[in-house]
């Protein structure tokens, strides 16, 4: 199959959407497809610096220039030119690329208007959304996170035939996420912390995680490891909180994720993507929301008991963190059940980048050769 992928990082959208579609795009070209990228340049240049390592297709859309646009709403803004523009860069960028068979779309600034330009320049549209607060126009939805709600989420947001796969069991997770054992329900106690929330942070949870274990730390045998990634601007403030605690080390950018998460016996972050990495290795989670797409699933995560949500950052007081990871400490049960509730995220086990859901858009193409109907699949 030949696939282009729409995707955006930078300073304010983050780096989880690139990082997810990278996850995915593996996928693909470990079965033999064809893969491009179409992502908006950024003069943050983290959008530039996550892709350093990718050995295919970046077809890069103008940096934007016109200072006068005004955004309407918070994720036009993370779009950073209008819907109509943003369509045309990305359609003139297409129609310089073979006809694709799937075009993916992974932005919370493009809708059913955006995709509704494209759909006539490509075979199928698959749309990947957390949202669930916008109309789409495609064939394929996916949205990876847990809710109690469901399919109907998206009930008045797509069309009936449009197929929706939706749930843990489809989220992107890099294949090092899937070890030959399934690792052990924590059973042993809380030694060890794992302090991650995000490649950019912006809003820097992990400065103030790290500063209310401080004191903890030393007062116990606690070893903490934090990791920041390619958008994190604290560090050099970081460095100096933790420079006379040897318990808490810092690391990152880092491709050690899934071994840090398999050592730890409790992760304190977001409920971004890797929310489901820690889930599949059994981690359980304090969850701190960042982003206002993480609050629902902060929610979910805490109602599966799999994770203790303390609630949006800015109400987060500087004693919550240390009283909870105590109360874990006090109470070693407590973290055995929130692993074994980890089980409860999914129905059925995910697969290695993406894997399943790249055979169901093979097969696809295949029924629509033969005259199938697609909601048969």
């Amino acid at each position: 199959m030949r696939v282009a992928i729409r995707v955006d990082a930078s300073a304010l959208i983050g780096s989880g959407h690139v990082a997810r579609m990278l996850t995915f795009a593996q996928g693909l070209r470990e079965a033999g497809d064809d893969v491009s990228f179409l992502v908006r340049a950024r003069r943050d240049r983290l959008a530039q610096n996550l892709f350093h390592s990718w050995t295919g297709d970046v077809c890069w859309l103008p940096v934007v220039e016109d200072s006068h646009f005004t955004p309407t709403s918070e994720y036009e803004r993370w779009l950073g030119v209008p819907i109509s523009q943003d369509a045309d860069d990305t359609l003139a960028i297409l129609r310089e690329l073979p006809r694709q068979d799937w075009l993916v779309v992974d932005h919370y600034g493009l809708d059913a208007q955006w995709e509704q330009r494209l759909r006539s320049d490509v075979d199928r549209l698959m749309v990947v959304d957390d949202l669930a607060n916008r109309r789409h126009t495609c064939d394929l939805l996916v949205d990876q996170n847990y809710h109690a709600d469901g399919k109907s989420r998206y009930a008045d947001l797509v069309d009936p035939k449009t197929r929706q796969l939706l749930g843990p069991e489809w989220a992107f997770l890099r294949s090092e996420f899937f070890p030959s054992v399934l690792p052990s329900v924590r059973s042993s106690g809380l030694r060890r912390i794992l302090i991650f929330f995000g490649g950019v942070d912006a809003v820097d949870m992990t400065g103030r995680a790290v500063r209310s274990l401080l004191e903890l730390s030393d007062k116990t045998s606690l070893d903490v490891r934090v990791i920041v990634g390619l958008g994190y601007e604290h560090r050099k403030s970081l460095e100096e909180s933790i420079a006379q605690h040897p318990s808490i080390r810092l690391e990152g950018p880092t491709d050690r994720m899934a071994e840090l998460m398999l050592w730890a016996d409790l992760a304190i972050g977001s409920a971004g993507t890797t929310s489901w990495e820690r889930a599949l290795v059994r981690l359980p989670s304090i969850v701190i929301p960042i982003a206002n797409n993480q609050r629902g699933i902060a929610d979910g995560l805490a109602a599966s008991g799999s994770s203790v949500n303390l609630g949006w950052h800015e109400a987060v007081r500087d004693g919550d963190i240390c009283d909870t990871v105590g109360g874990l400490l006090a109470n070693p049960n407590q973290l055995h059940d929130m692993s074994e509730a980890t089980d409860s995220l999914f129905p059925a086990r995910p697969e290695p980048n993406g894997r399943r859901l790249r055979s169901i858009l093979a097969i696809d193409g295949e029924l629509r050769q033969r005259g199938i109907e697609y909601e048969s699949l």
